[in-house]
């Protein structure tokens, strides 16, 4: 049963609002870095695709503008060889449609040049189209017959525009293999700020995490073990102020009646009810601090053993009749396995709460079926209010309360909770038809339950709460 510490100190919610903060800034930063990495990675990786894109464009104009120039040099030596006598017109033919063919691919290159290309060498589109125009030239020269006008050109303008073209796409390699070479780096760059931030950062924070939590909880264990020493010395307090009552009346009587200072019978007869029934107070009370005590240490132990509970709950009631307190039984001698002596203090302590909070009218009634057995003690007292009802099976001591029944350590039920479930079953309230009952359920047994041994050995109860005094008990 620990203390739950309730917190209401201003600096200490002024360190929580800071903590939160600080987690949120840390979150934040991180967010951001890994969103940042995760832009500059993706750029990167865009930046690549497209270098290798132009890289690619650079390589296939310069393939295709000396295989043009070839194609174009092949179709002269054919039409040379024509006028020699070495190859037949259809020979020259093919040859001059071979060097169109690879001229309409050099001229599609050329169209379709990548804007970093214009960027780096802006005149290379111009000696493209030039050298396409010049080599279209010296063709058109051969579909003429003019083979001289085309071996002319071909050995000067289009030897000049084919050094042009072959010097500026150079140009644009070397560019952007500088281009290619710088996003490696940066590639790099990026890779090696990821680890770091994986190594370093994360770990940091996860440990500055761990710590703020840690200290955070030892804040916390700080005000439980506060708050579990001021309930204590409340409830010593409480126990001590309970105790004192019956010890007060038992130590009084009784000097009263060792000093002779009362003759008569009845004066006599009644001191000493007084004290067995503090005595009885006493008892128990003492009984359910050490069974919280047990409790709290868990170790609390149960011994089921086969009794008759009609039995136990006449040992229970006897001091308050002896007293001249009327209680009325309406239980079946039936017989279960549980724990007899703690269902002797639980029915103890719910008849102690009725006597003591109840009205006149206690009544202690048990029924059977063929899995559970129910023992309810009822009283016409005002009942609990409901809000006390949510906390009814709480120990004050757990929350720094009041006991929920004035005079009382606020044990009793708390306990009687623990042990009726301890022992399979279960204790319950209930506030109906200006009655108040505490209802205690528990299982036959692996043994099983016994049917009423006699039903015609139950003496009726009376209904009438005023009469209750008057009821008999079950012959056994």
């Amino acid at each position: 049963m620990a203390v739950r510490a309730r917190s209401s100190d201003p600096e200490h919610s002024r360190k929580q609002r800071r903590l939160i903060w600080f987690l949120l800034a840390l979150a934040t930063m991180v967010a951001v870095i890994g969103v940042a990495v995760s832009v500059a990675n993706s750029a990167t990786t865009t930046q690549i695709s497209r270098n290798a894109s132009v890289l690619h464009w650079a390589n296939a104009a310069g393939g295709s503008s000396a295989l043009s120039r070839a194609a174009t040099n092949q179709a002269v030596l054919f039409a040379l060889g024509g006028e020699s006598g070495f190859a037949d017109a259809a020979a020259v033919e093919t040859a001059v449609a071979e060097a169109n063919r690879s001229l309409s691919v050099f001229e599609s290159w050329a169209l379709a040049i990548p804007r970093e290309v214009r960027d780096t060498v802006p005149d290379l589109q111009a000696q493209m189209i030039a050298f396409a125009e010049t080599s279209g030239t010296v063709l058109d020269r051969l579909g003429d017959a003019d083979l001289q006008g085309a071996i002319a050109i071909r050995d000067g303008a289009l030897a000049r525009d084919y050094q042009a073209v072959s010097s500026s796409i150079e140009t644009s390699l070397a560019a952007i293999t500088d281009e290619i070479s710088s996003n490696e780096r940066r590639a790099q760059n990026v890779a090696l700020l990821t680890r770091l931030l994986v190594t370093l950062l994360i770990p940091a924070a996860a440990v500055t995490i761990y710590w703020l939590i840690a200290r955070r909880q030892m804040h916390r264990s700080a005000v439980e073990a506060e708050a579990r020493v001021v309930a204590q010395r409340e409830m010593i307090a409480g126990v001590s102020h309970e105790l004192r009552t019956p010890l007060t009346a038992i130590y009084g009587f009784s000097e009263l009646l060792a000093n002779r200072e009362v003759d008569d019978t009845a004066s006599i007869s009644h001191m000493v009810r007084v004290i067995n029934s503090e005595a009885a107070d006493l008892t128990r009370m003492v009984d359910d601090l050490l069974t919280a005590a047990r409790i709290d240490m868990d170790e609390l132990p149960f011994v089921p053993i086969e009794f008759t509970p009609v039995e136990e709950i006449e040992s229970v009631i006897a001091p308050y009749r002896r007293s001249g307190r009327g209680i009325g039984v309406d239980c079946p001698p039936l017989s279960i396995v549980a724990d007899d002596t703690r269902f002797r203090q639980i029915i103890r302590n719910l008849v102690s709460n009725a006597v003591k909070y109840g009205g006149e009218y206690v009544l202690i009634s048990g029924s059977w079926d063929d899995d559970h057995a129910t023992f309810s003690v009822t009283d016409d007292g005002e009942g609990i209010d409901e809000e006390r009802q949510v906390r009814l099976f709480t120990p004050f001591l757990n929350h720094g309360h009041d006991a929920i029944l004035s005079g009382s350590v606020g044990l009793g039920l708390a306990v009687s909770q623990v042990m009726a479930a301890g022992m399979g079953g279960s204790l319950r309230y209930d506030d109906s038809d200006g009655l108040t009952t505490f209802a205690l359920t528990l299982p036959t047994g692996p043994l099983g339950g016994h049917p009423p041994i006699d039903a015609t050995g139950i003496e009726s109860v009376p209904d009438d709460p005023s009469t209750v005094a008057e009821a008999s008990t079950v012959s056994t």
